[in-house]
């Protein structure tokens, strides 16, 4: 590996680059692409982040993450500057959208997009630590996901009028 990259470093970042950066992008291209209701593009959007992050390679990032990250400052920096702040304002354009079509409140403007992704991280951290003594449900989890976040910020919904 060292024929390619210089230190531990660049190998990370090649690969943050090549597994979540990647899905960032697809989901991106995703939201380019589709004509159509906000709830269809969130869900087909979430399925393919789960299957990426949650269950797929892209893992390993968080894994060492998790493991190294008080450690390695300028890998935290890296992932934040160049892959967590993409996915962050691919979620904002998402909502955006789906505010334009009038599928969501206006509201939803001002949430959090980590609330919205949070239970992606919590997935993937969940299968890390207690995959093996308490699996998830990982597809009964996303499920839960999107309904917890289409009903409550879906421009017909109660939660739609709270601050």
């Amino acid at each position: 590996m060292y024929l390619y990259f210089e230190t531990k470093q660049e190998i990370f970042e090649a690969v943050a680059r090549d597994t979540i950066e990647r899905t960032i992008d697809a989901a991106a291209s995703m939201l380019d692409d589709h004509d159509g209701p906000f709830a269809t593009l969130f869900e087909s959007v979430i399925d393919r982040i789960y299957s990426q992050i949650v269950t797929g390679d892209a893992v390993a990032i968080l894994r060492a993450l998790l493991a190294e990250g008080r450690e390695q400052a300028d890998v935290v920096a890296f992932y934040h500057r160049e892959i967590f702040s993409k996915g962050e304002a691919t979620v904002r354009r998402l909502i955006a959208y789906g505010i334009e079509r009038g599928d969501l409140s206006p509201n939803a403007a001002a949430l959090d997009p980590r609330a919205i992704m949070s239970p992606i991280m919590f997935a993937a951290m969940w299968d890390l630590v207690f995959g093996q003594v308490d699996p998830l449900d990982i597809d009964g989890f996303k499920r839960d996901h999107v309904a917890l976040v289409l009903h409550g910020i879906l421009a017909n919904s109660r939660a739609a009028s709270l601050p």
